[in-house]
């Protein structure tokens, strides 16, 4: 699910790919099991703190999930 929410990063919010691959291989963003684009929160001493979900469909959905 990870490559679907890659592509629409770069092809649909063109975000740069160096930028979206670095946060991929630190784990701060990912794809959740719905295919989802998660994007780690972290706080001060870098520890999650929640995350913000966007769907990569043309229905635009987000959604926080404070603590998570």
């Amino acid at each position: 699910m990870l490559p679907r929410a890659l592509d629409y990063l770069e092809n649909q919010r063109r975000l740069p790919p160096a930028l979206i691959h670095s946060l991929a291989a630190s784990g701060s963003l990912y794809a959740d099991t719905r295919g989802n684009v998660v994007f780690l929160l972290l706080g001060k001493e870098m520890t999650p703190v929640g995350a913000e979900l966007r769907a990569p469909t043309p229905t635009c959905w987000r959604g926080m999930s404070p603590g998570s």
